[in-house]
């Protein structure tokens, strides 16, 4: 439990400029090997979830070295690299079996995205965010139709540890974006996010309730249409979805990603307080065929905002 004094300490920080420093700590994220069958073609897509932290700033840039492994070990071609910075652009590589050097019906190969900050030490009157933040996904597809076979898929951030005073409580940032990693979308499929509140009311008596918005985006950051903005009530599931063909892409596949951008509901209170509606999202991101509904990826989770939280008054937590 942290004392309340520290956290009215970290609350004054704020208004202060923060310094952080980072040295060069690399990391490498080791994806789970899949099967390549010959008809297949494996797909690492990268994106920066920056977005997530509302509120913070970009201190410094990353670099992403991607590299694939045949599997006895050995390296397949040369390794891809990205600089993961406060963009919404997807970086993908393709690796289709004819390139893993493998014979027969099938080989299993496995990836590495190793991650290095940039050097920087500055001085900021926003907190800092992670400098290396990003989702990702791997998924194997069909070559000729560019239906997904396996999908998997995950976030990771470098560089959290900071010095006093850098990182704000919790229960003072403002909502954080939920970036979801990017997912491949064929020609004949249809891209949908769910998501359900369910909080109870509270024991104020004030009922549940989640606010926000919905938005796709495309492989170069754009967004997609317009936002698609929902309040969902205790059990309550809202669906925005994306079929292809709103996409304006060509060809049989694209890559999309999508962004639920949680707002708090107005309170009473000038703080974050007990005013505050409970939220607690489940969400979904799923890749479905057109016709006939059958999912084809699918990627999910959970937050929670708004719901135990005390009043400040005074100088006071009551």
């Amino acid at each position: 439990m942290i004392p309340r004094r520290a956290l009215i300490f970290c609350f004054r920080c704020l208004c202060c400029a923060a310094v952080a420093a980072y040295g060069q700590s690399p990391q490498t994220i080791f994806l789970p090997p899949v099967n390549l069958a010959a008809t297949e073609t494996a797909q690492i897509e990268i994106t920066s979830s920056a977005a997530a932290y509302v509120g913070q700033a970009l201190l410094t840039t990353c670099d992403a070295a991607l590299t694939f492994y045949g599997a006895g070990g050995s390296v397949i071609g040369t390794p891809a690299h990205f600089t993961i910075a406060d963009t919404r652009q997807i970086f993908s590589v393709e690796l289709p079996y004819a390139s893993a050097g493998a014979g027969g019906l099938s080989t299993a190969i496995s990836a590495r995205i190793a991650l290095t900050i940039t050097p920087f030490t500055g001085s900021v009157l926003a907190p800092p965010m992670p400098p290396c933040a990003l989702a990702y996904s791997l998924r194997t597809f069909d070559s000729a139709t560019a239906v997904t076979h396996a999908f998997v898929t995950s976030w990771a951030a470098q560089g959290t540890t900071l010095g006093a005073g850098a990182a704000i409580p919790a229960f003072a940032q403002l909502p954080r974006n939920i970036v979801l990693p990017p997912v491949g979308l064929a020609a004949t499929e249809t891209a949908e996010v769910n998501l359900v509140n369910v909080a109870a009311a509270s024991s104020a008596g004030i009922a549940a309730s989640c606010q926000g918005s919905v938005s796709f985006y495309d492989a170069g950051g754009s967004p997609i249409g317009a936002s698609a903005a929902f309040t969902v009530g205790t059990g309550q599931i809202y669906s925005a979805k994306l079929p292809y063909a709103s996409m304006g892409a060509a060809g049989p596949s694209t890559v999309v990603r999508a962004e639920i951008a949680p707002s708090l509901a107005p309170s009473t209170e000038w703080f974050v307080a007990a005013q505050t509606p409970p939220c607690e999202l489940v969400f979904a991101l799923e890749t479905y065929d057109s016709a006939t509904g059958i999912t084809h990826a699918l990627v999910s989770g959970s937050t929670a905002q708004g719901s135990t939280l005390g009043v400040l008054r005074n100088g006071r937590w009551r």
